[in-house]
């Protein structure tokens, strides 16, 4: 089986007019370059700013959607683009807002969840098979928003403390497009 670095070392056999010929092939390698300013602290933090950046879009998407249902959920479609913009400024303020939300809505996720197990106890004689597949589901979103809000809320522990030339330096960064996004799963 051929490694890649068997494959690099490798001398190709090129055949024209049905004569062999041995071609010696060198792989060049070339790292990325890099700003010189630029520490692995605030690669992370690009990074990070990425994935909030991600999370947030995808809050937008369904708080519009759930917009369409209900005008109330107007507010979470504007608390999600608050972490979206405190993502892409590295605004502290608008990040908390965002974070504070998703504390908030798992909150009254649990206290719905704990709602949902009670009414199920007390109606065990009827057919509450729909009611355990809701509570199922429900606290599989919950763990993943609570994921989700323990991340904003690393990210902006750390945007909180960054100083005001670091910020320029990352809105710089992107703004330039020097650095590709990687985006972070694990905080």
């Amino acid at each position: 089986m051929n490694t890649n670095k068997e494959v690099s070392n490798a001398t190709p056999i090129v055949v024209a007019n049905n004569e062999p010929r041995v071609v010696t092939a060198h792989v060049i390698n070339m790292p990325m370059p890099m700003p010189n300013d630029i520490t692995e602290e605030l690669l992370r933090v690009y990074s990070l700013s990425k994935t909030t950046r991600l999370l947030a879009l995808i809050d937008i998407f369904f708080a519009l959607i759930y917009s369409l249902y209900n005008f109330y959920f107007f507010i979470a479609f504007c608390v999600a683009f608050s972490g979206y913009y405190g993502a892409k400024k590295y605004d502290s303020c608008s990040l908390l807002v965002y974070g504070s939300y998703l504390f908030l809505n798992n909150f009254a996720r649990i206290v719905t969840i704990g709602f949902m197990i009670q009414y199920s106890s007390e109606n065990s004689n009827e057919d509450v098979s729909n009611m355990t597949f809701s509570i199922v589901f429900a606290s599989i979103i919950c763990l993943l928003n609570l994921w989700i809000a323990r991340f904003v809320c690393v990210f902006w522990n750390i945007v909180k403390q960054l100083s005001q030339e670091d910020k320029v330096r990352l809105l710089t960064l992107e703004y330039e497009n020097k650095v590709s996004p990687n985006y972070i799963w694990r905080v």
